[in-house]
Formats: C-alpha cells, sequence, structure tokens
C-alpha cells in the first residue's frame, strides 16, 4: 500500500455507524424533556402554594403568618376553633366594617357584635342593641350582619346553637307574656335569618334562657344592656355514629 493510501485510510474512521449524530441528538432531547418537566412542576408547586395562602388570608384557615385586620399575626393552627373564628371575624369584617378592637380570642365589632374562639369552636355574640326593647326584630344592620356570618358558614360541617338573654326587667305583653318567650323568639329570629341566608336549618337550634344566665350584675341600665343579648356558638359538626 502506498504511502497516500495509508494516509487516506488513517483520516476515514472505521466501525462508525452512519446514525451515530442520533445518539448525541436523542440525549439532548432527553436533556430537554427532563428540564420542561421539572419546570412545570415547580410552576405546579407554585401554584399550589399561592391557592393555600389564598385560603388562609380569608380566614377560613389560621395556617399563614400574614398579618390580619388588627395589625398583629396570626398563630400556625388548624383546629376547628381557629376555623370559624376566622370565618366570624372575615365576614362580620366585611358587613360592619374594620373590628373596634381586639383582646385575646375577643374581637369587637360596631353595633354590639363579638367574636370569641370558645374551645373547637366560637361564640358570636349580638349585643343589647341587636333589638329593640321588647322587640324580637332584628335590626337592619344586625340582619345584614347575621346573613353575612351565615353565608360564611354555607357548607361548613357545622352545629349552630343560638341562645337568647335578656334583663332582669319584667315583660308581660300579649306575645310575650314573661322574659321566656322573648329571649326564645329572639333566638328563632336569628336562626330564621341564617336559615333563609342558606344555612342548611338541620344543623340550626334555638333556646331561650330569660334572665337566667346574667354575664353582670343587672344593677344598672349598661350592666341590663350587656346582659340583653344573642349568642351564636358554632362547634364542629358531631358525629352521631361515635
Amino acid at each position: 500500500m502506498s504511502v497516500r493510501t495509508r494516509r487516506r485510510a488513517a483520516k476515514t474512521p472505521h466501525n462508525v455507524p452512519d446514525n451515530a449524530w442520533m445518539l448525541t441528538f436523542s440525549d439532548l432531547l432527553t436533556l430537554l424533556l427532563t428540564l420542561f418537566v421539572l419546570r412545570l412542576s415547580m410552576s405546579s408547586l407554585s401554584k399550589n402554594a399561592e391557592a393555600a395562602g389564598d385560603i388562609r388570608n380569608d380566614g377560613t384557615a389560621a395556617h399563614t403568618t400574614s398579618p390580619d385586620s388588627q395589625g398583629e399575626h396570626q398563630t400556625p393552627e388548624q383546629s376547628p376553633g381557629a376555623l370559624f373564628t376566622g370565618i366570624a371575624t372575615r365576614q362580620l369584617t366585611e358587613s360592619l366594617g374594620k373590628p373596634l378592637e381586639k383582646e385575646g380570642d375577643k374581637v369587637s365589632f360596631a353595633s354590639d357584635f363579638e367574636v370569641e374562639r370558645r374551645g373547637d369552636g366560637s361564640v358570636i355574640k349580638l349585643g343589647g342593641s341587636t333589638f329593640q326593647p321588647g322587640s324580637d326584630e332584628l335590626s337592619f344592620r344586625a340582619a345584614e350582619a347575621v346573613s353575612a356570618l351565615a353565608k360564611g358558614l354555607i357548607g361548613k360541617k357545622s352545629r349552630i346553637r343560638i341562645a337568647g338573654h335578656t334583663d332582669d326587667v319584667p315583660i308581660n305583653t300579649d306575645r310575650f307574656p314573661s322574659n321566656w318567650e322573648l329571649s326564645g323568639a329572639r333566638a328563632i329570629s336569628v336562626a330564621r335569618q341564617m336559615i333563609d341566608a342558606g344555612v342548611d336549618e338541620r344543623s340550626v337550634s334555638a333556646v331561650g334562657y330569660a334572665d337566667t344566665r346574667p354575664l353582670v350584675d343587672n344593677r344598672d341600665e349598661e350592666k341590663k344592656h350587656l346582659n340583653r343579648r344573642v349568642e351564636i356558638y358554632v362547634f364542629p359538626e358531631r358525629n352521631e355514629a361515635s
């Protein structure tokens, strides 16, 4: 073999298939596909995190440390008490405006409304200005607030117990022979408002206590005003099978 022939043979690769370039191209496609899947996964995780943040920030859960309406940070909790308190606070804020003050687990609003966390549930108190003296008709603003509260509880697995209370001033009318009838009628008025707003009536109960469970002594008008109230207790739905 001549020198020229040997040099030409040396420049020509041996045992290299014609489609060898496809191996490199396949590796490139695999890398691109992997990057695409990673990018898609990170995007999905980001969207899920944002969605979770929206749920927490609107008061339906208390996982976030975002500032609430009082400028304080909520604690990371998942209990039903935190859930219902968050719902009630949010709904009453939308209806009544920003809370007037917050003290411990209690949030106070205008028109004598209060929200207080109570164990696994929440208690919403409608104060003395909710009804006119001797009447079971909700004031216009109170009716709107109760409806807003009810809409926040629609679809939630809860038990709603409504308790009516009066001061110790006797009443004797054709409709209300005593404070027992008056307190019961006021509790029923609140229950009816919530049911009309969409709450399942099977989850609601109402009871009247007259003046038998005062918050404070009825010694003056200010204290009587505190005792004239309707309380809405919202707790997790009980499992009757347990």
